[in-house]
């Protein structure tokens, strides 16, 4: 296990959260029986949207719903802060809440950072004690947004989001299409398109996690090795069938 990840150490700096994120201090209330909200949205006939919204919210400033996701991340650099604003898991997730309650314009993302431990015994100039004993204290948390989804934007998703799905469905039965044999050795007919998409310098098939089997120029005999079969599980609960605190006039918690 990696050391920033330890349970104590992960249970101290989620503990400073807490202490950081009073009720009276979020940027929002809580909307009421609207955490972890499993969800299924047709988009076509033939292709549902599901996920799973970690809580709905009013915000305190603007009184606009907004869909609350929280994150963590090893390092809270400028670009990975920047990446939500175009992020399609923000688009998507408004587009399924906006479903169930039009109120909601947009998200708020809680990042919490969970950096590698400090090993230098030099003297902190913030903390004025060794990085070794002020160590967690340099765990930083953010609020993002909210990030507002227009309308346009969001139909927008919408379409691209369904060429999207119809094309990896070609492409998985392209993989198959084995003349009726059981196999994937059509899986090198497919195009590796992550070597012509670079940003700053790094290709998309760094952060891939089938590039191990890629590298080993794709062995299908060898298949079992570097793939496991894992059907997605698509959540039950239809998010329809949540109420509705702001159409109901509830908007605590």
């Amino acid at each position: 296990m990696q050391a920033r990840l330890e349970k104590q150490r992960l249970r101290a700096i989620f503990d400073l959260w807490l202490d950081h994120n009073t009720y009276e201090n979020l940027p929002f209330t809580p909307l009421k029986e609207m955490a972890e909200i499993r969800f299924q949205v047709p988009i076509t006939d033939t292709i549902v949207y599901c996920g799973a919204i970690d809580l709905l919210a009013q915000m305190k400033s603007t009184g606009h719903a907004v869909v609350v996701d929280i994150k963590t991340t090893r390092s809270m650099n400028r670009r990975w802060l920047r990446k939500w604003a175009m992020d399609t898991q923000v688009s998507g997730y408004v587009y399924a809440a906006k479903q169930h309650m039009p109120q909601v314009l947009g998200m708020i993302i809680g990042v919490i950072e969970l950096p590698d431990p400090k090993v230098s015994k030099s003297k902190c100039k913030v903390h004025g004690v060794p990085y070794t004993e002020c160590d967690l204290f340099h765990a930083n948390f953010h609020w993002i947004g909210p990030i507002l989804r227009s309308d346009a934007q969001l139909e927008s998703w919408r379409r691209t989001m369904v060429q999207q799905a119809r094309r990896y469905s070609s492409l998985h039965k392209k993989a198959l299409d084995c003349k009726g044999k059981k196999g994937i050795e059509n899986v090198l007919k497919l195009p590796q398109e992550g070597m012509f998409t670079e940003i700053e310098y790094v290709n998309s098939c760094v952060s891939c996690e089938l590039s191990n089997f890629c590298e080993a120029d794709r062995p299908t005999h060898m298949a079992s090795n570097y793939l496991a079969h894992q059907p997605w599980f698509c959540f039950p609960e239809m998010i329809k069938d949540m109420p509705n605190p702001l159409a109901q006039g509830e908007p605590n918690a």
